[in-house]
């Protein structure tokens, strides 16, 4: 039982990329800007992923961030200041701005981005 519970949980992991320190993708989606990963988060979401979801991010083939769900790192941002830069919860206006207007969270894949399959990362989704 508790094998098979931990199969599931690792096939339910979102794998994503990072490159450079501004661009993100995972599952068709890229976003860009200062957190980026935090970003892929929220669209994610508005492209209608679970919530509970874990996402691992990697730069190349080294595991750089781990996220427990989504749904909390749609809910972080990153504020610069003083010596070093923190995680704060996003405000709710500045969810709304986030989210667009679209009613699909306001998230569109770019057409350029596809999923990537590396041979050092066979089985991961």
């Amino acid at each position: 039982m508790r094998q098979k519970s931990q199969l599931e949980a690792a096939a339910s992991v979102i794998d994503a990329d990072i490159i450079g320190s501004t661009e993100c993708r995972a599952r068709g989606i890229t976003v860009r800007g200062g957190s980026p990963a935090l970003a892929l988060c929220r669209a994610l979401i508005g492209a209608g992923y679970d919530p509970s979801r874990p996402l691992h991010v990697y730069r190349g083939a080294t595991l750089a961030l781990i996220i427990h769900t989504i749904g909390e790192g749609a809910k972080l941002t990153v504020a610069e200041g003083g010596h070093r830069p923190r995680f704060r919860r996003l405000e709710p206006q500045d969810w709304a701005k986030v989210r667009g207007t679209s009613g699909q969270g306001g998230f569109k894949p770019t057409p350029w981005s596809r999923p990537t399959r590396r041979p050092w990362r066979s089985g991961r989704g």
